[in-house]
């Protein structure tokens, strides 16, 4: 575990010794240092490091080598991957067969899309980097490889969003992302709601809308789960199974569980704290009363905090919940910093920004030596050379 002790420190000196966040060119040079630097350890390391990678995804890439390209269908159904997936893993078998292009590719699609999410939307590229660490997304994504591309393709797709000018053909063309990540894990074709928060304004009284809607998801998950199961899942209801796996079907409230529901949560109250009760800022609507108008960028980072939060805090009742939170945990990394930057009496950007980054070091650290392996398959890392 090491490694990763090593590389984190490695990104944090090199952030601060460069000012990264002075100009775009700083920005640009310190994330493809360190994305670059977490692609490399990332694709150098053994097919057994990631859970999923030596269980099963490993094994199936060295499989659909030998398939032919029309059978690629049945390698989907026998496998139960998505389609969009298996034809990934033919075309890149197609170039070369071994396993170690296949997680090197992966790797370098993942964190280089994060990397470049970072680069075009953060305010702070030190603090956003350093919480895809903290956070154990680097981990996560060493073992969740499908549903890791499905994220990216949506990232990809937002980012394009974001720059356009909200068109029917702009949302159209995002939905075609969001479809063409289903293809690889069909949970991605709950993103589509994502459209429908960024077309709404995160308002005061959303707060306490917010607060109601999520207890009455605690109250009812079992409800909304099969809801959302149903309506993700192609064949009769994959997801909605998951009500009768044991390990699934029920929650976990422990230590690290709550901690992660905390810090998840932490960016959205931030976020709500300074963009909707301390910074306000209003326009005179045509009765002339005054209205309090957040730009689009905040509402859909706070909504997509919202989500985050209350895919976490339903973890209490159903672990398979946590991978829905896989698309709109990104986004804390983002709300964060920019939450931050936005409060205005400068020591106290200084207090929370430090206790951000000290409560997910100490995170980072509890969860590398306790929980790194259990839960990913990261530790102990070992070079594929070995």
């Amino acid at each position: 575990m090491l490694i990763y002790f090593i590389i984190t420190l490695m990104i944090a000196l090199v952030g601060i010794g460069i000012h990264a966040n002075k100009n775009m060119k700083r920005r640009r040079d310190f994330l493809i240092f360190s994305f670059g630097l977490m692609i490399l350890v990332a694709s150098l390391r053994a097919p057994s490091v990631g859970i999923d990678l030596a269980g099963h995804y490993a094994k199936r890439f060295e499989q659909i080598a030998f398939y032919n390209w029309k059978d690629i269908p049945k390698f989907s159904v026998f496998s139960t991957y998505e389609i969009g997936y298996c034809y990934y893993c033919k075309f890149l078998s197609m170039i070369n067969p071994n396993v170690q292009f296949y997680i090197f590719v992966t790797s370098l699609i993942v964190y280089g899309t994060m990397g470049y999410l970072i680069y075009k939307k953060s305010s702070d590229v030190i603090l956003s980097t350093m919480l895809v660490i903290f956070s154990c997304q680097y981990y996560m994504y060493m073992n969740i490889i499908r549903q890791a591309l499905a994220v990216s393709i949506v990232l990809l797709g937002y980012i394009f969003l974001d720059k356009s000018q909200r068109s029917i053909m702009d949302y159209v063309k995002f939905a075609f992302f969001v479809l063409i990540a289903s293809t690889f894990h069909d949970s991605a074709i709950l993103c589509l709601i994502m459209i429908v928060f960024d077309r709404m304004q995160f308002k005061r009284r959303d707060i306490l809308i917010s607060g109601a809607i999520t207890a009455l998801c605690y109250v009812l998950y079992s409800k909304v789960f099969i809801l959302v199961a149903n309506l993700i899942s192609n064949d009769s209801g994959s997801y909605a199974s998951y009500m009768e796996k044991a390990g699934e079907n029920v929650g976990n409230i422990n230590r690290q569980s709550i901690t992660s529901l905390i810090l998840t949560a932490g960016a959205f109250f931030i976020g709500v704290y300074i963009l909707v009760w301390k910074n306000r800022r209003h326009i005179k609507n045509m009765d002339s009363k005054e209205v309090y108008v957040l730009t689009r960028n905040e509402s859909f980072l706070l909504y997509m905090g919202l989500l985050a939060t209350i895919c976490r805090l339903l973890i209490f009742k159903m672990n398979i919940i946590n991978r829905f939170s896989y698309y709109f945990v990104p986004f804390i990394v983002l709300l964060y910093p920019y939450a931050i930057n936005q409060i205005t009496y400068v020591p106290n950007r200084k207090i929370i920004r430090t206790a951000v980054y000290l409560a997910y070091g100490i995170y980072f650290i509890w969860m590398t030596v306790s929980f790194a392996e259990k839960f990913y398959g990261a530790v102990p890392y070992v070079p594929f050379w070995k």
